[in-house]
């Protein structure tokens, strides 16, 4: 049976490297030494999924696109060709279709807000599967807080982490829900979420624009998903591997202290799962269409907590 082909699937970076991959990183990003934000606009795709502007050595800069699902940074074909970026050995990449072997090329130097790294091992991927120039991984955002507001054009502010209090003005009283989570390399899992009762884990996913659900989830709703309409979809990984699913809804989630009504779930049988060690429990990847029913959300990476903020977006499918 043929889908159509989910563009906003192709980015999805569910994506992420094995112990190999990892022993390749290059130098850690610098740190800022003060506590200020760091603000920048981002420059949304046809997705709608968060694109920043880049800066890569005196190239000039390039835009790629923030991924929370991810480990790695990842660059595109034609700029690492255009810069003549020096060959790396390959790697493992271990994506929603499976793992595929690829090149890696050097990125001497990146920039962005705050961030600045040197001697970056990234794998170099087409850009027709990539969805832009390249993908911010966690190797960059590590010791960092991103918030993005979704009132404000999905801005997006980076913050050093601080262990400690968090005051934050944009973040407090009755309309922000704090969630804490676990770590699994390096993503964060949301495990106080539910559906009638059962618990689910959840992964924020801002590389995708479309929410992707595991057979065990499939399962735990297949009564609501008899009442819903399915349709037929193709996900492409960003190695270019092709994963059929099965668009529909799936009524409401409950996360932390929110409830989700009417969620929109591809579910697929994503090797992305199995990577995350959530291949056997009811789980799902959180992807940008419903994290933009709120007003804010923020991620802190150090902590393992995320935060959501309802305030004037709350709508009758955000109880």
């Amino acid at each position: 049976m043929k889908g159509a082909v989910r563009q906003a699937g192709i980015a999805t970076l569910l994506m992420s490297l094995g112990v190999h991959a990892e022993a390749q990183a290059g130098s850690a990003p610098a740190q800022s030494g003060d506590t200020q934000a760091t603000a920048i606009l981002p420059k949304p795709d046809a997705s709608h999924r968060l694109q920043i502007d880049v800066f890569i050595g005196n190239a000039g800069h390039y835009l790629f696109l923030v991924d929370t699902a991810s480990t790695r940074s990842v660059i595109a074909s034609r700029p690492a060709e255009q810069m003549h970026l020096r060959h790396g050995e390959s790697l493992n990449v271990h994506n929603l279709g499976g793992t595929d072997r690829v090149g890696s090329v050097i990125i001497p130097d990146i920039t962005f807000a705050d961030v600045a790294a040197q001697n970056i091992v990234a794998p170099e991927l087409s850009a027709e599967n990539l969805g832009g120039d390249g993908l911010i991984g966690l190797d960059l955002l590590k010791g960092k807080r991103i918030t993005v507001d979704f009132l404000n054009n999905a801005k997006i502010t980076l913050t050093p982490s601080n262990r400690g209090r968090v005051h934050d003005a944009t973040f407090g009283g009755p309309d922000t829900i704090v969630v804490h989570a676990r770590s699994r390399i390096g993503e964060l899992i949301l495990t106080d979420a539910e559906i009638d009762g059962h618990k689910i884990a959840v992964v924020i996913d801002t590389g995708s624009q479309d929410s992707v659900g595991n057979d065990a989830l499939r399962r735990l709703v297949a009564r609501r998903i008899g009442e819903s309409e399915v349709r037929p979809v193709t996900l492409v990984s960003v190695t270019g591997r092709k994963v059929p699913a099965d668009y529909t809804t799936i009524g409401r989630v409950r996360i932390g202290g929110v409830a989700l009504s009417n969620l929109s779930v591809a579910f697929a049988d994503a090797a992305t799962f199995h990577q995350f060690g959530l291949d056997r429990k009811p789980a799902i990847l959180l992807g940008m269409a419903a994290l933009r029913l709120f007003d804010r959300i923020s991620i802190d990476f150090p902590r393992r907590e995320i935060r959501f903020q309802l305030g004037q977006r709350a709508a009758s499918n955000i109880h």
